[in-house]
């Protein structure tokens, strides 16, 4: 079933349910990070909203040693107060442009903000909160930088307690 640009919800419900009332979808967390695929993930969420009547938790989550596989040297690391702002009101700005991009909505749209290893805490905040849905953007890392350092849609999909959507990037799956 082709997908309306428009609108990305339309036809979910019957594809999901066979047309069938449901109401599996009431609690959808959106983790982003500001790129095309995230923003397209919240904007699919947000229609399942609207389907099922639920509501939308956009989560940005701060990783402080960007692109650095976990070690236990940099956890003891102690990091200045102004990069902690700095990189907080990146954070902040990206929740921002995606609130934007999903903007007008008469779904109501939670936002927050996190620190730690984005797959990680994307998992625990859905279970402790009871999330009914995750809805993820893929980037699609490939090569070295898949190898290196994973994919976080992968993880949460295989280590999450409920449903994951996995939206891809347009621009990455054309080729």
């Amino acid at each position: 079933m082709p997908v309306n640009p428009r609108n990305p919800g339309q036809g979910i419900r019957t594809l999901l349910f066979g047309g069938g009332q449901a109401a599996m979808f009431q609690k959808i967390l959106v983790p982003t990070d500001g790129s095309a695929a995230a923003l397209k993930a919240a904007q699919s969420a947000v229609a399942l909203a609207e389907q099922f009547n639920g509501t939308v938790t956009l989560l940005h989550v701060v990783q402080h040693f960007y692109n650095l596989p976990s070690m236990a040297v940099w956890d003891a690391m102690i990091i200045p107060p102004t990069v902690l702002d700095n990189i907080e009101t990146i954070g902040q700005n990206i929740l921002a442009k995606t609130l934007d991009s999903i903007s007008p909505t008469t779904v109501k749209i939670d936002t927050r903000l996190e620190h730690g290893q984005p797959a990680e805490c994307i998992v625990r905040i859905a279970k402790q909160e009871n999330f009914t849905l995750i809805v993820i953007g893929n980037r699609g890392l490939s090569g070295f930088n898949q190898l290196l350092l994973g994919s976080v849609s992968n993880q949460v999909a295989n280590y999450a307690s409920c449903p994951v959507l996995i939206i891809k990037d347009d621009a990455k799956t054309r080729g």
